[in-house]
């Protein structure tokens, strides 16, 4: 049976934690050449380690699903390998193939140190931009002079996604109960870099409801701007402050995107017979909607309107099934019959404070998705 390690996660509430992390991230995670330990005869062992007579390496999850994907071995399959040694027999195998060993020659693993454990696969021409250094570039921009003001950072298997709020950019409306207030949300930039070949540096829009403290991730009109790791590494930083420069630009988007949800009224029925992505935001509600799907013949002459009649009522239920306290006094008051499209997205983004890092920016991510799904069709759901 596979053996392999989890991934870890860490979050950072201060930017000074988060650049000591980083720091000591910096000096322990290594490329390795795969042809030098090819060379060397290294093969998988115990079905856990890559090793060969002087060193030995382990996997977390990431490391081993690269390198399957990389050889082109299906990880399902290795994981429903029960005999003891048959996953590193397979492994080995494959290894010894021409065809294999020619498309390794290029590949580096990314290793850390402190554990020798492999962490994913790169080519050898990608330019490796540390996190500790994206900070540093990302600090010489000028963007702490901008007023961006730290919110929280997760780093999981050297994928990075930095938080920043301006206090200056804000989107203000009115309660729509008629009481006293604003409902005010703070825009900013969530950033990313990735030391393990999954991510090219790259900024979004993030947004945070001070009412209730949810977060979400916008793309706006495809305005994600990126920063690829290629080229000069003293230009990065340059190269940053371009595209956080068009980033800032767009804000203005994003405050129209939601002023709109907060305009739109929240109606179940114009959703489902709009095909809204609603279901794709969380896993169970994803099952439900294939339940309901697999339920009805497709020679069903009525299949469609049962499918909407099903999908609405499904998504009536959102708010009660997945709703916090700030939710359930919108859904749940007596003063507040016309919730808004907005304070609906903000159920799920309430939800995900429930999870853990991982699956809440998972989840923040795919509620962005939906609410710029949501002001595209602003007409059909008016």
């Amino acid at each position: 049976m596979l053996h392999y390690q989890p991934i870890q996660t860490h979050h950072f509430k201060n930017l000074e934690d988060l650049k000591d992390y980083t720091s000591d991230e910096q000096k322990h995670i290594q490329r390795v050449p795969l042809k030098n330990l090819l060379d060397s005869k290294s093969c998988f062992n115990l079905d856990t380690q890559f090793m060969n007579l002087k060193t030995g390496f382990t996997f977390n999850e990431a490391g081993i699903k690269s390198l399957c994907q990389t050889v082109g071995v299906p990880f399902n399959l290795l994981t429903r390998l029960q005999g003891a040694g048959l996953a590193s027999d397979v492994l080995n195998d494959v290894f010894a193939q021409p065809e294999t060993l020619k498309k390794l020659q290029n590949q580096h693993l990314v290793v850390d140190d402190r554990t020798n454990q492999i962490l994913c696969l790169v080519s050898q021409s990608y330019r490796n931009y540390s996190n500790f250094s994206f900070l540093e570039d990302l600090l010489e921009t000028g963007f702490k002079d901008n007023e961006f003001s730290f919110q929280e950072a997760v780093v999981s298997n050297t994928n990075l996604v930095l938080r920043t709020l301006s206090p200056k950019v804000k989107g203000c409306m009115k309660q729509r109960d008629g009481s006293d207030g604003e409902d005010v949300t703070t825009l900013g930039l969530q950033l990313r870099n990735s030391m393990v070949g999954e991510s090219s540096v790259f900024a979004e829009y993030y947004t945070l409801r001070r009412i209730c403290g949810n977060g979400m991730t916008v793309k706006v009109g495809g305005n994600t701007t990126r920063v690829y790791h290629s080229g000069k590494q003293s230009s990065f930083a340059y190269r940053l402050n371009t595209q956080i420069g068009k980033a800032i630009e767009g804000f203005e988007q994003v405050l129209t995107m939601i002023r709109t949800l907060g305009a739109l009224e929240f109606r179940p029925r114009k959703l489902a017979e709009l095909k809204a992505p609603v279901f794709e935001v969380l896993p169970q509600l994803k099952e439900a909607s294939r339940e309901i799907n697999a339920f009805y013949s497709r020679n069903d002459e009525e299949r469609e309107s049962r499918l909407i009649n099903d999908h609405s009522a499904l998504i009536e239920t959102i708010p009660e099934q997945f709703g916090g306290e700030t939710s359930a006094c919108v859904f749940n008051s007596p003063f507040r019959t016309n919730a808004s499209l907005w304070d609906f997205l903000n159920v799920f983004t309430e939800h995900a404070k429930t999870l853990d890092h991982s699956e809440r920016l998972d989840v923040e991510e795919k509620v962005g998705q939906l609410s710029v799904w949501c002001a595209n069709h602003q007409t059909q759901l008016n």
